[in-house]
């Protein structure tokens, strides 16, 4: 069993390219232990590379319990338009690896529900967010949308941006093949 008690404790360093590098290997190793501390560098004051790596570790290590403080993350006006992108990105994976736990365990199946309808809620709500988030969270849903994504995704047909209007059609096509293929 390896400890990686010297690993973590440079987080605290600082160090910045040190701390950019450990967040980066600690995505790569993928252990569990690591979520907390991952991100915990989120709730400092980080330079963004940091901030960056950590978030994309927490999307290779793929553990549910990220999903809302991730989600919370993006919430804040206050954090960049790039973070945010990297943070659905994120999400897309940590949701990939979990998906399949939907038919056999229930707090998982709720937890993904529940955060799922926090995007639909903020695409809906942010129409003025910058396009490249909007794109992310509308393939997304693309991907994991049932029908209470579908109004969110037509606010977003008329969008200024042609990239997320089209993005937005094809969202609504591929969840409406996907409910009449249920029977919903």
């Amino acid at each position: 069993n390896i400890k990686y008690d010297t690993l973590l404790e440079q987080l605290d360093t600082p160090n910045e390219i040190l701390k950019e590098s450990i967040a980066y290997i600690l995505g790569e190793i993928g252990n569990n232990n690591f979520v907390e501390p991952l991100l915990s560098l989120l709730k400092r004051k980080e330079n963004i590379d940091v901030k960056k790596n950590a978030i994309i570790a927490l999307g290779k290590i793929g553990e549910p319990k990220a999903i809302e403080p991730l989600i919370d993350y993006t919430e804040n006006p206050r954090v960049y338009w790039l973070l945010k992108k990297i943070v659905i990105d994120a999400l897309l994976k940590i949701y990939n690896d979990n998906w399949y736990k939907m038919n056999s365990n229930d707090k998982v199946k709720r937890l993904l529900i529940k955060n799922r309808e926090r995007l639909i809620e903020y695409l809906r709500e942010n129409n003025d967010e910058c396009y490249k988030i909007k794109h992310g969270i509308i393939k997304f849903l693309e991907k994991f949308g049932d029908k209470t994504a579908i109004n969110a995704l037509f606010k977003n047909v008329n969008d200024f941006h042609r990239i997320i209007r089209i993005s937005a059609q094809n969202a609504i096509k591929t969840i409406s093949e996907r409910l009449e293929e249920n029977g919903n």
